[in-house]
């Protein structure tokens, strides 16, 4: 832990301390920002295995928030004085700095976030008014901006549009290709879901798969769903509850 931290004594340090000093801009190494809010941690889950895919970053891989994250003042919060709500204000005020200083595309997955939550209240309105974003889901930031400033929207609406436009990203993860060789010839089997390693392996042990893969005219591609393709598929009907 920095030196610094060790005398911080109450919430005003850490706000001082983000607003003078920490940098949450994009780390280099990374094309693209992801925000997200909602679903009890499903949509954060969404967004890390994004981030994976992609080649994207949450703000906990940026500077600041890896400084914050390492200091678990969700946990920790009492040795620095914070109760759980000066918490809740810090991470929001370090999250409205992401928002200033991203650029670029960046990724929002929000479904069902409520209008309190921290993406709605401060992150959204700062990502539209930040200049240095391109695209917010795949959308242009200024049809969006010009949207709300001309009250052709709420800003409820604009979150709503918004989780249409992350809904392919969000909700359709990229399969998984495998090239499979059996006795000489090549088979393409693709997957969807979570662990596909595992989910190829348990394919393959059974001999009636391996029966059925050969028997497939060349050329064809096999596709195997798995548990996690099957909760995006609910997760895509909570989310066209929304529309």
């Amino acid at each position: 832990m920095s030196e610094p931290f060790e005398q911080f004594k109450d919430k005003q340090d850490f706000l001082d301390w983000i607003k003078r000093e920490a940098d949450f801009s994009r780390p280099q190494d990374k094309d693209a920002c992801v925000f997200y809010s909602g679903l009890i941690g499903q949509n954060q889950k969404t967004a890390e295995e994004s981030c994976n895919r992609h080649n994207y970053s949450t703000i906990e891989q940026t500077q600041g928030g890896k400084t914050l994250d390492s200091l678990d003042l969700w946990n920790q919060g009492g040795r620095y004085g914070l109760s759980r709500p000066d918490v809740e204000e810090i991470w929001g005020v370090a999250s409205e700095k992401y928002a200033e200083q991203v650029e670029g595309k960046v990724y929002c997955y929000v479904l069902a976030a409520t209008n309190d939550s921290a993406f709605l209240e401060k992150e959204l309105p700062t990502l539209l008014e930040n200049d240095k974003v391109t695209h917010i889901n795949e959308i242009p930031r200024e049809e969006l901006q010009n949207e709300y400033e001309t009250g052709q929207k709420t800003l409820k609406e604009i979150h709503q549009e918004v989780t249409r436009g992350v809904k392919e990203i969000a909700y359709e993860p990229e399969p998984h290709k495998y090239d499979v060789e059996i006795d000489g010839k090549i088979y393409h089997i693709q997957i969807e879901g979570d662990n596909p390693d595992q989910a190829l392996e348990d394919y393959l042990a059974d001999e009636k798969n391996v029966q059925a893969l050969i028997s497939m005219k060349q050329g064809e591609t096999l596709t195997i769903e798995t548990e996690r393709k099957q909760e995006t598929q609910t997760q895509q009907q909570a989310y066209e509850q929304t529309r």
